[in-house]
């Protein structure tokens, strides 16, 4: 297939302040023909070859374009947006090897690749007395990956259970990611002032936001009407929260901010019923039962100070639907 998108993208932001006056803005106007080409070949009766390349296409968001600053209140720190972003232009390559060796039960390889230009990172800086978040359009940045995925139907002889049966699913996600910043390479402030790539964006480093590992695994029980009750646990390995600064002699000013989103475990569930004759279900959720922290945090030199650290909670909610 091939695709053609024209998209108009712009935040004129006006100071209530000082008559309405009009502060500076950008106007992303852009055309893109973006193809796409997929091809299965089932070559056994439950095995099958996903092969897919395409070109997508990833803009910014609004408040990552608005040139006003505003408190995070998650991060708990100052935020301006950047109006000289670009869009993100991307390449993605896949292939998936799919084994179906029962009804409903797989296993699930993959190969997958991507080429990013201008993808959009955030950056900390020390310009001012405390840390200040704004965003910039790194030079190039390129993803490899393994994806694993598994799901198996257990049928144990317990009476209990009735018609219910207790399903396992696994998944594990490898990224090797990696941004390009040459010497003759710039980035564009919030500011409108160039700064040389490297000074912000060090070169090979891993992308910002992206873990090397992610594993996700659930455990439950359901029946043949979608009654379902299912214990999740997710793990994300440390990652680059925001990118810190370097001077001109290339020593780094500012660390990056890191995360360690560690481990997590949810119990989810759902059951359905009919009051007077009306189909209706009720779901019930309980996220962060290991009570994990966020934590936010820089190194240099040996030394590490945490930046930004507080629990998460525990949260339980409910909720009912009906349908007419």
């Amino acid at each position: 297939g091939l695709r053609w998108e024209q998209a108009t993208q712009g935040v004129n932001p006006r100071n209530l302040f000082q008559g309405g006056s009009t502060l500076p803005g950008n106007t992303l106007d852009n055309d893109y023909l973006l193809p796409a080409l997929s091809l299965t070949w089932n070559f056994a009766d439950n095995l099958q070859l996903r092969l897919a390349a395409s070109q997508t296409i990833a803009r910014p968001q609004f408040r990552e374009l608005s040139p006003l600053q505003y408190l995070d209140l998650e991060l708990d720190r100052m935020t301006v947006g950047n109006p000289y972003l670009q869009d993100t232009e991307m390449l993605n390559l896949d292939a998936r090897l799919e084994w179906y060796f029962n009804s409903g039960e797989y296993f699930h390889a993959g190969l997958f690749a991507k080429q990013l230009d201008k993808p959009i990172e955030a950056v900390v800086s020390d310009d001012v007395s405390f840390l200040r978040q704004s965003f910039v359009n790194a030079p190039e940045a390129s993803l490899y990956g393994l994806e694993l995925d598994y799901r198996k139907y257990l049928t144990p002889e317990v009476s209990w259970l009735g018609d219910k049966r207790i399903f396992f699913n696994a998944n594990y996600t490898y990224t090797d990611s990696k941004v390009s910043a040459g010497a003759n390479d710039q980035v564009l402030l919030y500011n409108g002032s160039a700064l040389a790539a490297p000074l912000v964006v060090r070169d090979g480093s891993q992308m910002q936001g992206q873990s090397d590992h992610l594993a996700n695994l659930s455990l439950g029980l359901e029946s043949g009407n979608g009654d379902q009750l299912t214990l999740l646990v997710g793990y994300a390995s440390e990652r680059i929260s925001a990118r810190g600064t370097f001077d001109a002699n290339g020593v780094q000013r500012q660390p990056a901010l890191m995360q360690d989103p560690g481990l997590s475990l949810d119990l989810v569930g759902r059951k359905h019923f009919t009051l007077w004759d009306v189909p209706m279900s009720v779901s019930l959720e309980a996220r962060n039962l290991l009570g994990e922290e966020y934590h936010e945090y820089q190194q240099l030199g040996g030394g590490r100070i945490n930046v930004n650290r507080y629990e998460l909670g525990r949260s339980f909610g409910a909720s009912i639907e009906a349908r007419f």
